[in-house]
């Protein structure tokens, strides 16, 4: 089956409105005019700008709290984000599938193209850097999770990067419940692994993780498995330079972000010198490939994930 686009709702987090996250806005309102419904969702106490209030939301997350047993902070940061969707989900039921997009992710083509590449793909969860707890072990945020349920092992838990991500309506679902029954933890661990739990099918965006489709290895982002902190689409440091055409960038912080979001650029040069060398080159490789490629709205929708066991390998480093 494949999905309308008006099945779908494109939310946009932020915490703060400047020139350029209004700028980021603005670029996706546009690009997904006539095919999404397209939502600003922010806390209350925001000054949003007068041309976004039609479309913007807010949410209390001390109001939001009072849907889980137990949250691990006092605020949305940290791993609270799973409790704004099921609030979300909760006002706008009509959507079989929801968008949400952080303000400090860029795509650097259409976004009414990438957001068509997963028109066929019936996943409940599509996210970045998908993969197995047990994979990472060093995750910081491992420690915080917890299921009440002993026969919910750490083999059975996933970890996702979250600045952007696709979930249905019955992966909310799915979500509320077991948050309901009292599963806690960073939202990171605790969807991908409640909706896994579930029964329910997930896959990445592309990359080349383990739950990359084949026909998605290394496209929208590329993950630097050498270093991490080198890729497109990482937790840290800021981004600047975003040479790849048609790719998700994260972290792409604005001037202003509040200074501690700032991360010293220089450090992973110093800690893996060779490792971060091999990876602009690998990152300046596709932008040139970028460039000679046709437009990505030609291709073939995303196919369906693979299962949850299975290991796509690396693919040829392009992001096509």
């Amino acid at each position: 089956m494949t999905t309308s686009s008006t099945d779908d709702a494109v939310v946009f987090l932020t915490h703060f409105f400047d020139d350029e996250v209004e700028r980021r806005l603005r670029k996706l309102r546009t690009e997904c005019a006539g095919s999404w419904q397209v939502f600003a969702l922010v806390e209350q106490g925001v000054d949003v700008p007068e041309e976004f209030r039609a479309i913007t939301h807010f949410f209390d997350y001390a109001a939001l709290r009072s849907m889980a047993r137990s949250v691990i902070g006092d605020s949305i940061v940290p791993g609270g984000g799973h409790l704004r969707a099921i609030d979300f989900r909760r006002r706008f039921p009509q959507f079989r599938h929801y968008w949400f997009i952080e303000y400090d992710v860029v795509y650097t083509g259409d976004w009414r193209r990438f957001l068509k590449d997963f028109a066929g793909d019936e996943s409940d969860l599509i996210a970045t850097r998908l993969r197995k707890f047990t994979s990472d072990l060093r995750w910081f945020w491992g420690s915080s999770f917890s299921t009440g349920d002993s026969s919910v092992t750490r083999k059975d838990w996933l970890i996702a990067f979250l600045p952007i991500h696709r979930i249905s309506a019955r992966g909310i679902e799915a979500l509320e419940r077991v948050v309901a029954e009292g599963w806690v933890g960073h939202y990171e661990i605790l969807v991908p692994s409640a909706l896994a739990y579930s029964g329910l099918g997930l896959s990445d965006i592309g990359g080349n993780g383990p739950f990359t489709p084949k026909d998605r290895i290394d496209r929208h982002y590329y993950d630097c498995r050498k270093l991490r902190a080198a890729g497109t689409f990482r937790v840290y440091p800021p981004i600047r330079w975003r040479p790849i055409r048609n790719a998700l960038y994260h972290p792409c912080k604005t001037p202003e972000s509040q200074p501690g979001q700032r991360r010293n650029a220089v450090r992973p040069f110093r800690q893996k010198p060779a490792a971060c060398v091999f990876c602009r080159l690998m990152i300046l490789r596709l932008a040139i490939l970028s460039r000679l490629r046709p437009s990505p709205g030609t291709e073939a929708p995303g196919a369906s994930p693979p299962p949850v066991d299975s290991v796509v390998a690396s693919g040829s480093g392009r992001i096509r």
